[in-house]
């Protein structure tokens, strides 16, 4: 019970051991009675620097004031075995005082984190190279031209477009001594249907055309067309679209939940041809898991769910004409199969949302099935206490 209080009223960052009399002292402003060093040890308890987050802000709001003014901040502890714990637990509780700066207006569009505050993100890059915000790795080639769900949720969905082909390692990655050519794919367009009060947002992003992105707007049985180029943001309610530049931009689209990053970079054929891939971040701006009661799904978005498996992950090794064809489908790190994620109806319309795990729409929808992993269970990973990180290997394998 205690636990669950801490992590539904504060956001954990940076743990660190400290002395926990000198911590309750110097918090409760009088000498405090812990228990005995035996019953710390027996407990673990963990001590961490938290920043206040009210009942009104998202976890980026109270990011954003911590980098302008100085931060509201509490020492509290965890004990993860509280049934062995004999002291008074209550005192590390103190009902939190009024700020001392008045807060901001309120925003529909929670503002970004200082980049040294991680959020749970999960990313796909390069060939293609996923990583759920729980740690789980694993590759999936998909199929030519077909369109795949990456992540839904109950007002935000978003779909990427496979491109197979045949690509050089990079100059200076020294597999490329043994091989000479990679039978790969990237990811090249995606599409985002996100709604908001009224508005239905389309947004298409493709390679072919890195430097803007088409949104249309229905509304009412009409609908809107504009695009979004760098330096341009629109915003429907609590839906943005920004393109912002950034070697060379980044597409950004976001609600009060969830942001997309979706960067653009290369890879050369083996004809010496430059194309455009699409690498892509999922962020969750507050707690994925208790989104009104809708968890998350799609490739991405079902490792928000802090279960860490071993997936299946392509091992480069040239054949005797000095190639290599890709072959994993995220084998252990996704519910069902590949197939399950195809978008139906997608070469039709690939904003379409419907697929297997489908979340658009919904009410309720429970997190994936673990039952249905076929990889090797490694541990539940607690997305809260360290986003997933991982770059992009520049599209190279």
């Amino acid at each position: 019970e205690l636990r669950e209080r801490l992590l539904n009223r504060n956001k954990m960052i940076a743990p660190t051991k400290v002395n926990l009399t000198a911590t309750l002292s110097a918090m409760l402003g009088t000498p405090t009675t812990v228990p005995s060093d035996p019953v710390m040890t027996k407990i673990n308890l963990v001590v961490v620097t938290v920043t206040t987050v009210s009942a009104d802000q998202t976890f980026e709001d109270a990011a954003n004031a911590a980098a302008e003014v100085p931060p509201l901040r509490y020492a509290v502890f965890t004990a993860l075995n509280p049934q062995n714990f004999t002291g008074s637990m209550q005192q590390a509780f103190p009902p939190r005082s009024p700020p001392t700066v008045p807060p901001s207006p309120a925003s529909p569009h929670p503002p970004s984190a200082p980049p040294s505050l991680s959020l749970p993100t999960s990313k796909a890059s390069g060939d293609v190279h996923f990583q759920h915000a729980s740690g789980s790795k694993f590759d999936i080639r998909g199929y030519h031209g077909a369109v795949f769900n990456l992540h839904q949720a109950a007002n935000i969905s978003l779909n990427a477009r496979f491109t197979v082909a045949k690509y050089q390692l990079a100059p200076n990655d020294p597999r490329r001594v043994a091989i000479k050519a990679v039978n790969g794919s990237f990811i090249t367009a995606v599409y985002a249907v996100l709604q908001s009060d009224e508005d239905r947002v389309y947004i298409t992003y493709s390679g072919d055309s890195p430097i803007e992105a088409d949104v249309l707007v229905a509304r009412e049985g009409t609908t809107e067309d504009t695009h979004v180029g760098i330096g341009t943001k629109i915003e429907f309610g609590y839906v943005c679209v920004d393109m912002i530049k950034d070697h060379p931009v980044k597409l950004i689209v976001s609600n009060a939940k969830w942001r997309y990053v979706v960067t653009p970079g290369t890879y050369v054929t083996t004809d010496r041809k430059h194309h455009t891939r699409l690498d892509i971040q999922v962020i969750a701006r507050t707690d994925p898991m208790e989104s009104a009661g809708v968890a998350p799904h799609g490739i991405l978005g079902q490792g928000f769910d802090g279960v860490l498996t071993e997936g299946r992950r392509d091992r480069y090794v040239a054949d005797d004409m000095g190639s290599f064809v890709t072959s994993a489908q995220g084998e252990g790190a996704i519910e069902g199969t590949i197939d399950d994620y195809l978008v139906k109806g997608y070469l039709t319309d690939p904003h379409a949302t419907e697929f297997r795990f489908g979340r658009f729409g919904r009410r309720q929808a429970p997190p994936r099935n673990v039952s249905e992993l076929v990889g090797k269970y490694v541990r539940e990973s607690k997305w809260s206490r360290k986003a997933a990180s991982s770059v992009s290997d520049g599209g190279v394998d």
